[in-house]
């Protein structure tokens, strides 16, 4: 491998691409000399501060369920597509909160066994999961949603991702897809202790779907900390990224 890592940044909820960029340069410069990073906002605007005065950007809507939900995540991955094609190919992902469980999927399809993931970007139905609150409340539809995020993917491919607040996709059958997809890429997780927004669990969860895995927890709550025991752990994944075994 010659040159320098390149990674997309994807950022957390109400986030754009220059807050993200921002908020991790302690990060970043802990790798200048091995990574690049671009960063890219998400489609769809959200209000943010006590007045609204503020907009930030989101990589997916739940304002009608289901649907708008399935919608707006095909948006962000025709977007993220676009990146890939303009500025790609990208070696990894870095993420943050809301990016992190868009990342965590965007790394399931890549699998090649044969999931019910691979099945239904294929137009096949979705499992039947019985014992799903969702499905027994009948208040999701499980038969319509990847068909239309299929051909959004198709060329997006990368080897590893970092991820900082992760967590699972929260909407069956998204999760469910994802945990029985083993992603084939190496993950490095850092999580806050006292995080009450995604709590530790919750990034555990996540992290345990990686075979490939480094995970880090800080002492903090919601936010990519930049303290030397991140930045060391971070800067030891991202070497190894740079002449993977």
């Amino acid at each position: 491998m010659t040159g320098k890592l390149k990674i997309l940044g994807l950022h957390g909820h109400a986030q754009d691409a220059e807050v993200f960029r921002r908020k991790t340069g302690g990060l970043r410069g802990a790798v200048k000399s091995i990574a690049e990073f671009d960063f890219l906002s998400a489609p769809h605007k959200v209000e943010r501060g006590e007045d609204g005065d503020e907009v930030g950007y989101s990589w997916y809507r739940y304002d009608s369920g289901m649907e708008t939900l399935t919608i707006s995540l095909r948006q962000s991955l025709d977007e993220i597509n676009s990146i890939f094609k303009a500025k790609g190919p990208f070696d990894g992902i870095f993420a943050f909160s809301q990016g992190s469980s868009l990342a965590i999927l965007l790394a399931a399809l890549q699998s090649e066994q044969d999931t019910p993931l691979a099945k239904a970007l294929r137009g096949e139905p979705f499992p039947v999961l019985e014992d799903r609150k969702a499905l027994a409340s009948k208040k999701t539809k499980f038969q319509f949603p990847l068909g239309r995020i299929a051909d959004a993917i198709p060329e997006v491919s990368f080897r590893f991702i970092a991820i900082f607040a992760g967590f699972l996709p929260r909407d069956e059958p998204f999760r469910s897809l994802v945990t029985e997809s083993s992603p084939p890429v190496n993950s490095f997780h850092c999580y806050g202790e006292k995080d009450q927004i995604i709590t530790k669990e919750m990034s555990q969860d996540a992290a345990h779907v990686f075979k490939q895995r480094t995970v880090e927890m800080h002492g903090g709550g919601h936010f990519v900390p930049s303290s030397s025991g991140v930045r060391k752990a971070f800067k030891s994944f991202m070497q190894s990224q740079v002449h993977p075994s």
